[in-house]
């Protein structure tokens, strides 16, 4: 197969970055990101019926993948984003409607399209729920550029997750180093 490479490595800041893969690539396969391993496999076949606790079902928007979350008596979409190093970023309008156990501190800077943008951490009062995986005062970042959640590395680097895109289901299962 030939693939276009490029260096991703420019920003001294960030972890080391091998390159990207596109998930589509992986359409016809089981994809299983092994963080705790640092491992990618593929394998053939299904995923079993989404049970709520360990299998959830995602929607695919704009070619990324959401799977719904719970935040206290909360529920909501997040977008899984295996690119985000953070753990858990959050809209500002989404922030309001929780209660805190912190108080916010800045800790970064951001810029886009718009401008640029602070960069937020706050710690939850609540639990997060991903399935039957909870996560009590989970510290979360947010910023007023947000305008959905993002699940990123720093929480799914516990797990090994796995794709199983003609279903559309995704496993969570806590990983033990190999």
């Amino acid at each position: 197969m030939t693939a276009p490479s490029r260096n991703y490595n420019t920003a001294t800041y960030l972890p080391h970055i091998d390159g990207i893969l596109g998930f589509d690539l992986f359409s016809d396969y089981l994809l299983t990101l092994d963080y705790p391993n640092k491992r990618v496999y593929l394998e053939r076949g299904a995923l079993p019926k989404a049970d709520g606790s360990q299998i959830l079902p995602f929607e695919t928007i704009n070619g990324n993948q959401y799977i719904e979350i719970g935040v206290g008596n909360l529920k909501a979409k997040a977008m899984i984003d295996s690119g985000n190093i953070r753990a858990v970023d959050f809209p500002a309008s989404f922030v309001k409607k929780l209660a805190l156990a912190s108080y916010p501190k800045l800790v970064g800077k951001g810029g886009g399209v718009s401008g640029e943008f602070e960069l937020k951490e706050v710690r939850l009062q609540d639990t997060l729920s991903i399935g039957r995986f909870l996560f009590p005062e989970p510290a979360i970042t947010f910023t007023d550029v947000y305008d959905e959640i993002n699940i990123g590395s720093g929480l799914l680097r516990e797990f090994a997750i796995t794709f199983d895109q003609k279903n559309h289901r995704i496993r969570f299962l806590k990983a033990r180093k190999q």
